[in-house]
């Protein structure tokens, strides 16, 4: 499975190149999340689900994993799931874990804003 990353400012994008995002690569891909997050440069993380059309209860479980191994050190965000997918994290309570946004302008306003508060409340 192929994970494609990019940074701009403080923030790293992470692009997983697959189209079922299940139990067949959700090992792989929670490894790879795992060691982008912990090696990384940046505290706060845009996962695009651009290329994903399913995602199964493991798939949702790698997810799980890098909101753990970030913890309250940073923050993960997610992008561009489909339909059915954003259903699934409905149903499944993922909007509540995870904030969820239909583009990665939306999200990569949201993590400079809270970047920006957070510079702000050192400063005080």
């Amino acid at each position: 499975m192929y994970v494609r990353t990019k940074i701009i400012k403080d923030i790293t994008f992470i692009y997983p190149h697959v189209r079922n995002l299940d139990s067949t690569v959700a090992f792989d891909f929670a490894k790879q999340l795992k060691e982008i997050i912990q090696t990384g440069r940046t505290r706060k993380f845009i996962i695009n689900l651009k290329y994903v059309q399913l995602i199964d209860s493991s798939g949702f479980g790698s997810l799980v994993i890098s909101r753990k191994v970030v913890s309250d050190r940073g923050e993960v965000v997610l992008v561009n799931s489909n339909g059915h997918i954003d259903h699934l994290f409905k149903v499944m309570q993922f909007n509540k874990m995870f904030d969820i946004f239909p583009t990665e302008r939306a999200a990569f306003d949201h993590l400079v804003k809270i970047n920006e508060v957070e510079m702000l409340t050192i400063k005080k």
